[in-house]
């Protein structure tokens, strides 16, 4: 990059690159959308519910030319990298009561991944950087926090989903 962008890298490389470039925003879509669901509080009732949610944060983010890739705002690569998440507790889905009582399950912030005070996300915000590092043109794009809040509000509009 620092000689002059992508038309100078091996065409093999830019090629395997270009497979893994979508993957990489779909992982990093799923954290930008966890990041503004957990810092304004929203309830996410089950697993359908979140990828749906985070699908139409991700094609929000698309249309406005935030990221790249339409194939990032796949389901099922925001499905699998939600699934990760889980596995690599980041988050979890816990059993709750719902206001009138009913059951629900919700995803949730694992205890073990919160910061605290001040830098109450930061662990998560550190992970989400880590990972837009790995993004194409990196340098060149903002971070989830540098959005206008109005582009995630057009995606969770509602404070329970």
């Amino acid at each position: 990059q620092e000689m002059g962008g992508y038309d100078h890298w091996n065409k093999h490389f830019t090629f395997l690159c270009s497979l893994v470039w979508p993957l990489i925003e779909s992982y990093w879509l799923v954290l930008a959308s966890l990041l503004y669901i957990f810092q304004n509080d929203l309830v996410i009732v089950g697993e359908g519910r979140a990828v749906s949610a985070m699908q139409s944060f991700a094609k929000t983010l698309v249309h406005t030319g935030h990221v790249q890739y339409d194939e990032a705002a796949s389901a099922e690569p925001l499905k699998a990298a939600l699934q990760t998440y889980g596995e690599l507790g980041i988050v979890r889905w816990a059993r709750r009561f719902g206001n009138q009582g009913e059951h629900m399950v919700a995803l949730e912030l694992e205890p073990e991944f919160r910061g605290s005070g001040e830098d109450r996300f930061g662990p998560l915000i550190r992970l989400a950087d880590a990972v837009s590092s790995y993004r194409r043109c990196w340098r060149e794009q903002e971070g989830p926090e540098d959005y206008p809040e109005y582009v995630a509000r057009m995606a969770f509009p509602h404070s329970k989903l």
